[in-house]
């Protein structure tokens, strides 16, 4: 009988399930867990902020009539909750290359991302399940 020399794949880290996490998409989203939405009260409606010299985005919710006010959006059942980031990148040169994951934590109401500390790469997006 043959001796076989098999190695393990090792998979690439995967998200807990429990954890406040936001991905920043190459294709311009700002994608929030479940968590991550809880821990901002759940609004329909945020602004996005930057502290250029620490490189943080900071999401904070607002009223729906605020003019800098960008919609939350929920797709069907997922758990995921998104917001249109593109010109926001743009705007402050953010590096949107590959997507990638962020872990967050909350301060004075606002999310804040450390867009210096990714958590990880998304390398392509989910697809259903055949």
């Amino acid at each position: 009988m043959p001796v076989y020399d098999f190695e393990t794949f090792v998979r690439g880290e995967r998200p807990e399930p429990d954890k406040a996490m936001v991905t920043i998409t190459k294709h311009g989203v700002l994608s929030m867990n479940r968590k991550s939405y809880a821990l901002l009260g759940k609004p329909k409606t945020v602004i996005l902020r930057y502290d250029a010299k620490q490189k943080v985005v900071g999401v904070r919710p607002t009223e729906e009539e605020d003019r800098n006010a960008f919609v939350v959006r929920h797709h069907g059942t997922s758990q995921i909750y998104t917001v249109a980031f593109g010109s926001f990148a743009r705007h402050h040169k953010i590096n949107r290359d590959l997507s990638r994951r962020y872990s967050v934590d909350i301060a004075d109401g606002t999310l804040i991302i450390d867009i210096t500390k990714p958590d990880g790469m998304v390398l392509k997006a989910r697809s259903a399940p055949s």
